[in-house]
């Protein structure tokens, strides 16, 4: 019927956000096991990273815009190929700028740039000027639920699996994962994956 109060589309909307936060949690324990149990079957194809990219910074852009965080993009113009899994590659880079934008303060910027090493491969790089991790944290972050806790992200939900999700998926496709970061210097990760040449 027809919601009569204000406060009833409120909690209608908490219900589904609440939903979809579940499931993207079920989900991300699902892949980790498969991949764990080496049973993660991949749909590996030709992917064009532009594109995939491009579908994953759509997802994030208004996330950035209301935190007044400068969301700026630099993807090469040759349209780079690679073998992998489209749908995989989509995860990876959302988990990862979802985490940039999420830990960078207002104000804040967080980068995108794609460029390819004609012949060899194409790398990935975001970069944030959020609160960064600790270097005695790194390992921990890398671990499945190895969350770090701080007064500056008391007020973001996550669940310690974006990381090593992102992680395990990018050298399942043959690519190479690189994160450095420094407590109050922001974070960098850096894929890299082999140029698919035909």
């Amino acid at each position: 019927g027809k919601l009569e109060y204000q406060r009833y589309l409120e909690y209608v909307n908490d219900i589904i956000a609440a939903g979809d936060h579940l499931l993207a949690l079920i989900n991300d324990i699902l892949d980790l096991s498969k991949i764990e149990a080496g049973e993660m079957e991949l749909v590996v194809r030709e992917v064009d990273l532009n594109r995939a990219s491009e579908a994953a910074l759509r997802l994030v852009r208004e996330r950035a815009l209301k935190k007044d965080i400068d969301l700026k993009v630099r993807l090469g113009d040759d349209d780079p190929t690679v073998m992998g899994d489209e749908k995989a590659i989509r995860q990876i880079l959302l988990n990862l700028l979802t985490n940039a934008v999420k830990f960078t303060s207002p104000g804040g910027t967080v980068s995108y740039s794609s460029t390819v090493v004609p012949g060899l491969s194409v790398d990935i790089t975001i970069t944030d000027t959020g609160i960064g991790i600790a270097a005695d944290d790194l390992v921990k972050v890398m671990q499945p639920f190895g969350q770090v806790f701080s007064a500056d992200i008391r007020n973001e939900e996550g669940t310690g699996l974006g990381l090593p999700l992102s992680k395990k998926l990018t050298e399942l496709q043959g690519a190479t994962f690189d994160l450095k970061s420094e407590a109050g210097s922001g974070t960098t990760v850096r894929l890299t994956f082999p140029l698919h040449v035909p």
